[in-house]
């Protein structure tokens, strides 16, 4: 399976975590969306690929608004966080506008920063189970 590659995007004293699938039109929607099941299935395992995955597609919207669709469609898009932009980077900073936008819940588009209160990022979900549970422990043995 091609995967994104990771990145992380900090501001204002927050972060996000994310995986970004560059979209050059090369593939047809139905196998942009079959690369779905393949996070699903590497989610089960790795920590990693539970990260929001991130669709840039460049240039024009009518790929992104087709896209869309194709994406939510698969099983697999519910077992997992995506969202999705249209951007030109040679125009567009991909995180200075409200660009991204989730691709279930209807959500409006939103900074990139922003994704992060409806896209949790793993890492931070797992070490706040991690403190509430050492903290539950700690209110046991008192």
């Amino acid at each position: 399976m091609e995967r994104g590659q990771q990145g992380i995007w900090a501001a204002d004293g927050r972060d996000i975590c994310f995986l970004l699938e560059y979209d050059t039109g090369s593939k047809h929607l139905p196998q942009l969306a079959d690369k779905l099941s393949g996070y699903a299935e590497h989610a089960q395992r790795h920590l990693t690929f539970k990260a929001p995955i991130l669709f840039c597609f460049p240039a024009t919207p009518r790929r992104e608004q087709s896209a869309r669709p194709a994406l939510a469609a698969t099983a697999a898009s519910r077992d997992l966080q995506i969202a999705t932009a249209s951007l030109d980077p040679r125009v567009t900073c991909p995180a200075c506008g409200p660009a991204w936008m989730p691709l279930h819940e209807g959500h409006r588009s939103m900074l990139l920063i922003d994704l992060d209160d409806v896209l949790p990022e793993p890492w931070r979900t797992a070490r706040e189970q991690e403190q509430r549970e050492r903290r539950e422990l700690a209110a046991l043995t008192k």
